[in-house]
């Protein structure tokens, strides 16, 4: 007999489907409320659910573990109300009902990304006997393991696959949820300050870009050297990418290694590695750690694999990026090759405009005014590197600008986006416009040395040489632990002197 084990609070928008997923498995589902104020509980009703409340005091063991106490199978699947049990998971759990009720078993869960394009699978428990002494550990992140191991119970893999919708959300909405949590990880950490703890500090840091204290914890996280492979590898790889914004890519090189020869398996390491490279124009080792990528990330995507946590990559943005690097090496075989590959994905219509875009783009070929929107419409946050690369070699300023103000609403926010307007406008000698842009430029991203090199060079096209000298003295201020861009500055200042000194 299989009990589903949940807690919820304001589910309504996903519980329907999460309940009627396990429909014809779960032989009893309880539902633990923590404080529903909408029909979450009319819902659980319609499914002849077992209800209960539970006053929430900022742990979700302690809720996860009253839930279990009402729970009266054999057996213990748990899922959250934001999650669905695949169709063809339902046959393998009625399969290990009839099992041993001394193993536990690892399932898949597939973390639906689609708002950045970055699906996750993880590896953990969630099938378990129902025995006493078994409970969940942990205020957030909370566990099951280390209970089942204390009690003799095995641990082994399943095909069980749970997929989670709950991970489609903006930036805005992931730091929301994020800050959430971090109050509940800081109590945590405290009472248990294990390297598993401080990798989920760094990451819940790092969504919310607080890089100092992301960095901190991730550095106290790999000095357990029994920390998972996957949560290292997933340490090196932020800290590698933070050693490559502050320029450091000595620094950078060592750690996404770090990352790679840790776990080979990870697509968004082996990208990073690439996009370093890329940014050294070493693009004999760009290109090899980036086709890695793209082969590693299909085969995750179609095979079920056993895994801590593993984040994949659409393939199309892997497809588009590599296609800016044979741009960038002038390699015609690359291109040809993921040109096509391109070519055969999305739908009949879509693909013929693309391939459309893309030859007139190459060819630098006049585009007609109807045309603009259409052409417009296929550029989006996954492409918008290959597109800008493009366009950046097209002949005629004047369309870039009338494709670029055409997605203006879309990408307001990127500061490489208006970076790029201001640098079109300023093409077609449009300077009060190219300095409007890169002001916002500057206020959505006040930290982007290069939107400061931008304005820079677009007050020397104007002579505007006290304009300059402020700008100097804030980027002195502001980069003065970046090394990179201070030398710079030194030498921008240092010209300026010896102009204002001749004049």
């Amino acid at each position: 007999m299989i009990s589903l084990c949940m807690i919820v609070k304001n589910e309504e928008n996903y519980l329907d489907d999460c309940l009627n997923s396990v429909s014809g498995v779960a032989d009893e589902i309880v539902v633990v409320d923590t404080g529903s104020s909408d029909s979450t509980l009319q819902i659980a009703k319609k499914y002849n659910s077992k209800i209960f409340s539970f006053d929430w005091i900022d742990d979700f063991s302690a809720a996860r573990n009253f839930a279990l106490s009402k729970c009266s199978g054999n057996w213990i699947l748990y899922m959250d109300a934001d999650e669905r049990l695949s169709e063809e998971s339902k046959a393998e759990l009625k399969f290990l009902d009839k099992g041993s009720n001394d193993t536990a078993y690892n399932c898949t869960i597939k973390n639906l990304d689609e708002v950045n394009s970055r699906p996750s699978l993880m590896n953990y428990v969630r099938f378990f006997p129902n025995k006493e002494g078994i409970s969940f550990e942990g205020k957030i992140h909370e566990q099951i393991e280390p209970s089942l191991l204390l009690n003799g119970i095995k641990i082994k893999n399943s095909n069980i696959e749970i997929i989670h919708y709950g991970y489609s959300l903006n930036n805005e909405g992931k730091k929301n949820k994020a800050q959430r949590n971090l109050k509940l990880l800081l109590k945590q950490f405290q009472q248990n300050p294990s390297s598993y703890y401080a990798l989920q500090l760094g990451q819940t840091y790092g969504i919310l870009n607080d890089k100092e204290s992301a960095e901190k914890y991730f550095l106290i996280a790999l000095k357990d050297p029994n920390l998972k492979k996957e949560y290292k590898s997933t340490a090196y790889r932020y800290l590698a990418i933070q050693a490559a914004e502050k320029n450091n890519y000595k620094k950078a090189v060592e750690l996404i290694n770090n990352s790679i020869n840790t776990d080979a398996n990870q697509p968004l390491a082996l990208l990073a590695a690439s996009k370093i490279y890329n940014e050294l124009k070493d693009y004999s080792n760009a290109v090899s750690y980036a086709e890695q990528a793209y082969t590693i990330n299909n085969y995750l995507e179609k095979n079920r694999v056993n895994t801590a946590q593993t984040i994949l990559v659409d393939s199309r943005i892997i497809i588009y990026y590599l296609l800016e690097l044979s741009i960038n090496s002038n390699d015609l075989d690359l291109f040809n090759k993921y040109f096509f590959l391109l070519k055969e994905m999305g739908s009949d219509n879509s693909k013929l405009l693309e391939a459309e875009f893309i030859h007139t783009l190459l060819n630098n070929l006049q585009i007609k005014q109807e045309k603009i929107n259409d052409y417009a419409g296929l550029i989006n946050l996954d492409n918008f590197g290959f597109y800008l690369l493009l366009m950046e070699k097209y002949n005629s300023v004047s369309t870039n600008l009338l494709i670029m103000n055409s997605i203006y609403e879309r990408f307001e926010k990127s500061s490489l986006y208006l970076n790029k307007l201001a640098i079109f406008y300023s093409k077609k000698n449009d300077f009060r416009n190219a300095e409007k842009i890169l002001m916002k430029s500057l206020e959505t991203n006040p930290n982007d040395p290069s939107t400061y090199f931008y304005t820079l060079s677009l007050y020397v096209k104007e002579n505007r040489l006290n304009e300059i000298e402020s700008i100097i003295n804030e980027m002195e201020i502001k980069f003065k632990d970046n090394h990179l861009v201070s030398n710079k500055v030194f030498e921008i200042k240092s010209k300026l002197k010896k102009i204002l000194t001749s004049a």
